[in-house]
């Protein structure tokens, strides 16, 4: 693999727990926690941190390299990208939660789809700067 998509990989995952702590831990916390069912056990007061870097980090890997392959650098292109695939992947795994467990709402569902494809639109923005960063052709 390229260091630049490692590194960008990098920049992603970095993006992501920050941007995912002020989205989904702080302005929509109250919302989730509205729509979701709970049952004893189930989540934990606070979140194990080296699993939640490692999750982003994964992310960050895996929308990097597909905007490596796919040429996205630009921040438009990006962010196109980013949306796109946070679109599918969040509509995949709320279908999946909607299809197999009691956990959240559609309206959670919808409202999680929404939110998860303009995230990885603000992160793939990041991502493409950083492959487009010096290149004036991406203008």
């Amino acid at each position: 693999m390229k260091s630049k998509t490692l590194i960008g990989g990098l920049i992603a995952g970095v993006i992501s727990f920050l941007l995912g702590w002020l989205v989904f831990g702080m302005l929509l916390k109250g919302y989730y926690d509205a729509n979701m069912m709970h049952y004893p056990g189930l989540t934990k007061a606070n979140p194990y941190i080296p699993a939640l870097i490692i999750a982003n980090l994964a992310w960050g890997m895996l929308l990097a390299y597909i905007m490596d392959i796919s040429g996205a650098n630009s921040m438009a292109k990006g962010f196109t990208c980013g949306l796109i695939i946070f679109f599918f992947v969040t509509l995949g795994a709320d279908a999946f939660s909607i299809a197999f467990m009691r956990l959240i709402r559609i309206r959670l569902a919808l409202v999680d789809i929404a939110v998860g494809a303009v995230f990885g639109g603000v992160v793939g923005s990041v991502v493409g700067w950083w492959y487009g960063r010096g290149n004036k052709s991406t203008a």
